[in-house]
């Protein structure tokens, strides 16, 4: 029986040692497949460069696209904040709050205290045209060259 299983043992061994081998044959001087299509050394298929379809502007812009929620600007005013805070230079989409629906935020809950006190920290150059602020505490809050404008 032990040879049996040593027989089995070899057998495998070859049987995988002839798979890698099948697997990772080159593909030389060979014209690549249609549609741009060329097999690769270890015989994925990978399609070249040059037919690569452009990223429509559209797409690129999904990663910066506008919160969707009330929470969701509120976080991203934070997060501005407090990198501006930090002492980052902040771009003008990092500032760009227009549109933003800010309805039914605590802000002295999000923020830090610092921004809520009588001589706290200001929000600069913001913008903040045809923003909503509807039942937010908003007033509480200090700004500075930062553009409103209620529509």
């Amino acid at each position: 029986a032990e040879d049996v299983s040593k027989m089995n043992a070899a057998f495998m061994r070859k049987h995988i040692a002839n798979q890698t081998c099948d697997y990772n044959y080159r593909v030389t001087g060979a014209a690549p497949l249609p549609g741009g299509v060329s097999v690769s050394a270890n015989n994925r298929p990978t399609v070249s460069e040059g037919r690569t379809p452009p990223v429509s502007p559209s797409l690129s812009l999904q990663a910066t696209s506008s919160p969707s929620s009330p929470a969701e600007w509120a976080k991203k005013l934070t997060d501005a904040l407090l990198r501006q805070k930090a002492g980052e230079t902040l771009t003008a989409a990092d500032r760009d709050f227009s549109n933003a629906d800010f309805r039914n935020i605590t802000f002295s809950k999000i923020l830090p205290t610092s921004f809520m006190k009588r001589d706290g920290d200001i929000i600069k150059g913001f913008n903040f045209s045809n923003s909503k602020f509807t039942y937010s505490d908003i007033s509480h809050l200090h700004f500075d060259e930062c553009r409103f404008t209620y529509s």
